[in-house]
């Protein structure tokens, strides 16, 4: 029997992209924090669960300095800003297409237009 695979099968850019961040910083990291799960992929996350990468999901579970890896998802702004006040070295994994997502949302936000999104609201980028 043979099998084709699809050119597209795999991981999309931004998810691809988040996972090679994670795996990269947990090798030069003494203690890698994610804010959030990095992927939905719970095989992902489990194994670098077991490299030693901790997921918080609260800013006040990380330490003072620590090395932050942000979810291919996003976080709001406040995240950040909580980051920055605990000193922490923030890897930036967000999905470039979910950032432009979030800037045309401020932009427009800041015309006074109205915004809807559309999506599963247990998914963080939304």
């Amino acid at each position: 029997m043979k099998v084709n695979i699809a050119k597209s099968a795999g991981f999309c850019f931004g998810v691809e992209r988040a996972v090679n961040l994670a795996y990269e910083n947990c090798k030069k990291s003494k203690k890698l924090y994610t804010f959030g799960d990095v992927i939905h992929n719970k095989h992902v996350t489990s194994e670098l669960f077991e490299k030693g990468v901790i997921s918080r999901e609260d800013t006040n579970e990380i330490e003072d300095g620590a090395d932050v890896l942000i979810r291919a998802h996003g976080v709001c702004p406040s995240v950040y800003e909580k980051l920055e006040k605990k000193n922490c070295n923030i890897i930036d994994a967000t999905c470039p297409f979910v950032t432009k997502i979030h800037n045309i949302v401020k932009e427009q936000s800041a015309k006074n237009d109205v915004i809807f999104i559309i999506g599963s609201e247990e998914h963080p980028e939304v």
